[in-house]
């Protein structure tokens, strides 16, 4: 599964949780939101690009410990 760019509600998001086995954050996915805090689930294996590109808020992204996270890339201007 992956997580792509939200509908025009989009700019109200400042926080969210995935349930379920997501593997990637797809291009732009957050872009131009409001998010203030990221959780990257551990299946998450590929952060595509600008899937926070200006998310002026965001202030906190917590990544999995590294012998439990499968991800293998962040692609370029993802933030």
């Amino acid at each position: 599964d992956e997580v792509s760019e939200f509908d025009p509600i989009r700019t109200q998001i400042e926080r969210i949780s995935f349930t379920g086995n997501i593997e990637s954050i797809g291009k732009g996915a957050f872009h131009n939101t409001n998010i203030q805090s990221f959780s990257i689930p551990s299946s998450v294996t590929i952060i595509k690009e600008r899937a926070f590109e200006n998310c002026h808020n965001l202030t906190s992204i917590v990544v999995p410990v590294i012998n439990t996270s499968k991800l293998s890339k962040i692609e370029a201007k993802t933030f």
